[in-house]
């Protein structure tokens, strides 16, 4: 699949994430609707293609369809995507098993759409404290403050396509729409 106009981003996102050895934390920001979840299954499907990376996980954050604070929401998801979670499991020892697999067996972990300051707070403070050498790539609206975070972090800005890069776009959608 063709990503138009994030030709750049590709092979820095991929450094990134798989030149590390360690956990690392990968934050894609820009406005809505230009590109953050595309560009993460993009970059996905290139870090899983390296064999870096012993499972995947999604989680995208939605606050309207979801009670939880957005740390035991992703806490909840990632239980269930590694068979962990229980109906009678507090949060705290799903939280301690997510952690141990996540020290144990090499993850990418997406988790999208995080669209609120509290969510995104949430998050940066979940992954500081877990251990392993998971690699989280999260998007955002929101630019983080990632300045005093002690643990390896990246942020990649989605700006608006340029010109030529909007024509070429419109361009191809016209062209797979009529033929």
């Amino acid at each position: 699949r063709r990503v138009i106009g994030m030709q750049t981003a590709q092979p820095l996102l991929r450094h990134h994430l798989t030149g590390s050895e360690g956990r690392v934390v990968v934050v894609i920001t820009g406005i809505g609707g230009i590109g953050k979840s595309t560009l993460a299954d993009t970059m996905a499907r290139q870090v899983i293609r390296t064999g870096c990376v012993m499972d995947v996980a999604w989680v995208r954050v939605e606050r309207s369809l979801h009670p939880l604070n957005s740390q035991a929401l992703v806490v909840r998801a990632l239980a269930i995507h590694q068979g962990l979670d229980s109906p009678t499991a507090d949060p705290h020892t799903l939280t301690r098993a997510v952690h141990h697999r996540l020290s144990q067996v090499p993850t990418l972990v997406v988790i999208d759409d995080l669209e609120t300051v509290d969510d995104l707070n949430d998050i940066l403070q979940w992954v500081a404290t877990s251990g392993g050498s998971a690699k989280f790539l999260l998007t955002s609206r929101l630019r983080p403050d990632l300045t005093t975070a002690a643990l390896p972090w990246f942020e990649y800005h989605l700006d608006e396509l340029s010109r030529e890069e909007s024509l070429l776009l419109v361009r191809e959608y016209g062209s797979r729409q009529y033929p």
